[in-house]
């Protein structure tokens, strides 16, 4: 329970000092993470990256104060970070439809981002088994999405729809069965940067093929959870638990920039770097 109120008083404070420049590093230490740790759990907890949520909720009580007060269109672009009226209107129409200027001169519908709160919610089974795994580098080859945000879920569904229907799964899959190996197939996240939430994210195998990409990982130490299954929906879930349940009551795992997840025959581990 002190997580999620932890994480609403984030909420909070930034809600406070929209107008002002936020400091990450002091929202992180509500939480008790490093402001690179804040980023991943923030972005995975609400479906958005910190510094996007913050531009849409500026930009939305920016919206509200156009209809509402005499304050004038420069004033309240200063008021909330932008250096410049043109910048402003560009970040504004993009959000809203509609120009600072619009807005002002008439009343167009817009469209607001509110606060985001966590309700929580007692699990019927909150329990979470891991273990720490030795890896040793290994050479993976395969298909990306190239540079996405994280939340960019429908990029990483449609990489996935590419490997069944061109039969890149198939060939991984077989590949792994003619060197008995158990493990079948990777899914792999790797973090690109700190605060806006980039990633790229692969379908990899342990066999060359032309057009694939190569990615090294790294021998490591690893966290490794289970999912008893290999549907994403449960994947997911398992995901939501690691970062809102278990994360927050284990702060001396600190995250690298990887993640893991290893394919089995009828069930898939999640395994997140450590050292």
């Amino acid at each position: 329970m002190q997580n999620f109120e932890n994480l609403n008083h984030v909420i909070k404070i930034i809600e406070e000092h929209l107008h002002e420049e936020i400091d990450y590093k002091e929202l992180a230490k509500i939480i008790g993470f490093s402001e690179y740790t804040f980023h991943r759990i923030f972005s995975f907890v609400f479906g958005i990256n910190a510094s996007e949520y913050i531009k849409k909720r500026r930009l939305s009580t920016a919206a509200m104060e156009l209809q509402t007060t005499s304050l004038r269109i420069i004033d309240i672009a200063i008021k909330y970070g932008y250096t410049s009226p043109v910048s402003f209107a560009r970040a504004f129409k993009q959000m809203h439809g509609a120009s600072p200027d619009e807005v002002k001169k008439s009343n167009v519908i817009l469209n607001i981002f509110p606060p985001l709160e966590i309700n929580p919610v007692l699990l019927h089974n909150n329990e979470l088994l891991y273990r720490i795994e030795h890896r040793e580098e290994m050479a993976l080859y395969g298909i990306t999405t190239g540079e996405i945000l994280k939340i960019d879920k429908a990029s990483i569904t449609m990489l996935w729809n590419q490997c069944y229907e061109d039969g890149t799964r198939k060939k991984i899959i077989e590949y792994s069965q003619n060197i008995q190996a158990k493990e079948l197939y990777y899914g792999v996240t790797k973090y690109l940067d700190d605060t806006q939430g980039y990633i790229k994210y692969y379908i990899l195998g342990r066999k060359s093929e032309e057009n694939f990409k190569k990615i090294i990982i790294p021998k490591s130490k690893w966290l490794v959870f289970r999912c008893n299954t290999k549907e994403q929906t449960d994947i997911i879930n398992l995901l939501n638990k690691i970062h809102t349940s278990w994360l927050p009551l284990h702060k001396e795992y600190v995250n690298k920039p990887l993640d893991l997840e290893i394919y089995y025959q009828n069930y898939c581990e999640y395994c997140i770097a450590i050292d």
